[in-house]
């Protein structure tokens, strides 16, 4: 029987360890589908938010684009390093001038941050955006439109300016 209480006792104790090692909440959020257009320059702010409160960054935060990637740069711009439990990463990006419309890719930040309280250790948060290129429209078109807009126009006008008078 003394030996089942001690096993008993080294899961619970086990389990208390496992749960306080996993007792931080992180609230990551980041912008969800975003349109850009081919050399597109631009920037997108990730949030990480620990709510314990009780963590700080160690070192630098990454940026990952997937692959195939349809960015030509992506780089970290700025963040916040100070502990609390407020961080945001913003990342300068600019798209390739030869990807096409429909393209997608995304970017992943990901920060490590230790407990202040010794709990968590070297914890790996990331968050994610996806990226749709959206193809800008041909010489041809935007005139064909032009013209299609002008002429209703000039119906429309000729119709209410130029009709018969009643008398």
């Amino acid at each position: 029987m003394n030996i089942i209480n001690k096993k008993v006792a080294a899961v619970v104790l086990g389990l208390g360890v496992a749960l306080g090692a996993q007792a931080s909440q992180w609230s990551n959020s980041s912008p969800g589908l975003v349109d850009v257009t081919a050399n597109e320059t631009g920037t997108t702010t990730f949030t990480y938010d620990e709510l314990s409160g009780q963590v700080s960054i160690i070192g630098s935060p990454t940026v990952v684009a997937s692959s195939p990637s349809i960015f030509s740069h992506v780089t970290i711009g700025s963040y916040t390093p100070t502990a609390g439990t407020f961080f945001t990463v913003v990342v300068d990006w600019t798209v390739s001038g030869a990807v096409s419309g429909g393209a997608y890719s995304s970017l992943t930040t990901t920060i490590v941050a230790s407990s202040t309280t010794g709990h968590i250790i070297n914890q790996s948060e990331s968050v994610s955006t996806e990226y749709d290129v959206t193809g800008a429209p041909e010489p041809a078109q935007t005139v064909a439109g032009a013209m299609l807009l002008g002429c209703s126009g000039l119906v429309f006008a000729g119709r209410r300016l130029f009709k018969k008078q009643s008398v």
